[in-house]
């Protein structure tokens, strides 16, 4: 199926995604925690898709991530626990193929991950 890269900062939540995709028959090339991370492994790996927690490590965040990778026509789907109008903007301009609300089910993540994937 699809090879994804999960960028999500906290490890339990970022295993339970892991575990989710490959039951659904996917690739995980890689989990990291950083949006510096998502960039340089998008480049090497050429992921389908990558499910981006917006709140990250280091000096950017999930959206600031996804700007960058927009120019590598790389999908992303957004991952939060909690997005206030202002964040929810700044994530709709880059134009992700599907935002996912924390906590989820196995069938949210599922129908965001093949919607992203359609072509």
């Amino acid at each position: 199926m699809a090879k994804i890269l999960i960028v999500e900062d906290e490890f339990i939540i970022a295993w339970n995604i892991e575990e989710i995709l490959q039951a659904f028959g996917h690739e995980v090339i890689d989990t990291v925690g950083s949006g510096e991370e998502a960039i340089a492994l998008v480049a090497e790996q050429k992921p389908d898709l990558v499910l981006m927690d917006i709140h990250l490590q280091g000096d950017l965040d999930g959206v600031s991530t996804a700007k960058q990778l927009n120019q590598a026509q790389v999908r992303v789907v957004y991952l939060t626990a909690q997005a206030d109008d202002q964040e929810m903007q700044r994530a709709i301009e880059t134009n992700p193929f599907g935002y996912i609300l924390k906590p989820f089910t196995h069938e949210q993540l599922r129908t965001a991950v093949s919607s992203a994937l359609a072509p």
